[in-house]
């Protein structure tokens, strides 16, 4: 082989290494973007399992406090209801007072 056919020879070589190493490359290039996204898909799916957490931590909180709300309006309810039959009472009772002096 004489000097060109192995300079020719030696460039082809070099091609071939360059190019595998440039694919090489762009196939690391793709595993770390596809690796990016992938990271990046991931985070935003922590990032709403964090928010849905915390909207049912605040879901819970609020049927906490409509409970309690309930149990006060409960108790609002007993107690108007008993004024009202000791108003009731205090009107018989009034009544009768004036029946007991009239005939009196």
């Amino acid at each position: 082989m004489n000097l060109n056919g192995i300079i020719i020879h030696l460039y082809t070589i070099n091609t071939w290494v360059m190019g595998s190493t440039l694919l090489i490359l762009l196939g690391l290039q793709m595993d770390n973007e596809n690796w990016a996204k992938a990271r990046q898909s991931s985070l935003l799916e922590k990032e709403k399992l964090s928010i849905s957490r915390k909207a049912l931590e605040i879901s819970e909180r609020a049927n906490e406090i409509a409970e309690e709300a309930l149990s006060n309006s409960q108790r609002a309810t007993l107690s108007s209801e008993r004024a009202t039959r000791i108003a009731i009472m205090a009107i018989i009772l009034s009544i009768i007072s004036i029946i007991s002096k009239v005939f009196i």
